[in-house]
């Protein structure tokens, strides 16, 4: 499942038209918002891939742009970092504490199009695996975004 085939950059009304979702379901823009979400479960967008179900996912809008993808898993041992190095390449210098019996471990990477944050927390029993896909091209929204947040 290559979550590229949700463009980044597109907006949030023609992400939800991809998505298939039911428009009643959808909040309407309100003004001044700047920031929106849509958050589906794996099933939803990658269907017959095993590593997402159940598993949230949320598309960041920021100005009508889709500028990131966040994923979240709890499980017994990493899989999510293997689906990711699958579509955005692998990472060859992983920190060596991804490989305990209880990982606890973070890195980002880059490729044409996006950086890739993946981190891995370990728990008494499960792990918490998270990646963060961001948009390198719409990188300034994030800026523009801080500021506004700043009040700037």
């Amino acid at each position: 499942c290559d979550l590229e085939t949700y463009r980044f950059g597109t907006s949030y009304k023609a992400l939800v038209g991809k998505l298939k979702l039911d428009k009643d379901l959808i909040m309407p823009k309100i003004d001044g918002q700047y920031e929106q979400y849509v958050t589906v479960t794996g099933d939803v967008v990658c269907k017959n891939e095993k590593v997402f179900e159940g598993v949230p996912i949320d598309f960041v809008v920021l100005y009508d742009k889709l500028v990131e993808i966040r994923i979240m898993k709890l499980s017994e041992k990493p899989s999510l970092v293997d689906w990711a190095e699958s579509i955005y390449g692998k990472n060859q210098n992983k920190p060596t504490s991804f490989y305990d019996t209880k990982p606890n471990a973070a890195w980002v990477w880059d490729n044409t199009n996006a950086s890739i944050s993946y981190s891995v927390l370990s728990d008494e029993n499960l792990l918490l695996e998270s990646i963060i896909i961001q948009s390198v091209k719409h990188a300034k929204y994030f800026s523009m975004f801080a500021k506004e947040q700043e009040g700037e």
